[in-house]
């Protein structure tokens, strides 16, 4: 689904992205896995900040383009 939305959005080349994508998710899991209350919350706050982060930028594009249906592409970002 991730790569599928990629494309709708007008993205050729999606092989860094997926690695952004992926990546992370299974270093949370291995994080999660193992159970460590440092490392866990370590992850919990950087989940966080990378989120805000996100929501920031996706925000301020929406905001520039309130009548599109579709997402921001890659150049608003």
């Amino acid at each position: 689904m991730f790569v599928r939305q990629l494309r709708e959005t007008g993205h050729q080349q999606v092989s860094s992205a997926k690695l952004e994508f992926f990546n992370p998710e299974l270093l949370a899991r291995e994080i999660v896995d193992k159970d460590v209350p440092a490392e866990v919350n370590a992850l919990v706050e950087a989940d966080a900040t990378v989120h805000s982060i996100w929501e920031t930028s996706f925000n301020e594009a929406a905001e520039s383009n309130p009548a599109g249906l579709r997402l921001p592409t890659a150049s608003v970002w």
